[in-house]
């Protein structure tokens, strides 16, 4: 939630955390109650956090949510297809599944969520498949994000 930028501080906050920062409050495992006004004009949210239920006013609002993977109920076990604890594929640097001959590519495998990076895991493996020993490891990737402020 935006409140105002006057009084920006800099810093970095921790992962899943609650805070302040350059103006912005995060706030972390909250729960939004009701929602009134318009992002990018006057927004009021009643919001439940872990200690009590408050109202916050602002100019705009960022939700960040996640992703998950799709890969539940798909059948992967039956292929012998083995799944992290967050329900990732699991594969090696040269993304090879357990199974042999089986390999994961892209979102699917945990990988950082960019079109670039699945180009790469394709190309990763297709040289790999010709009989190259090209690997995940130490690739640079790429990312930029726009934000206003």
């Amino acid at each position: 939630m935006v409140r105002s930028f006057s009084h920006a501080k800099t810093g970095t906050l921790p992962p899943r955390s609650s805070g302040r920062w350059e103006g912005i409050e995060v706030l972390a495992r909250t729960e939004i109650v009701s929602v009134q006004g318009r992002s990018g004009a006057n927004v009021r949210l009643v919001v439940r956090t872990p200690v009590a239920e408050r109202t916050v006013e602002g100019s705009d609002v960022m939700v960040a949510a996640g992703r998950t993977p799709n890969t539940a109920g798909i059948g992967l076990e039956l292929a012998g297809i083995e799944l992290d604890p967050r329900g990732y594929v699991k594969v090696n640097d040269r993304l090879e599944t357990a199974v042999p001959n089986v390999w994961a590519l892209g979102e699917g495998t945990g990988s950082p969520q960019f079109t670039h990076v699945s180009l790469d895991d394709f190309r990763i493996i297709r040289d790999n498949l010709a009989g190259g020993n090209r690997t995940t490891r130490d690739r640079l990737i790429p990312s930029c994000l726009f934000t206003d402020p």
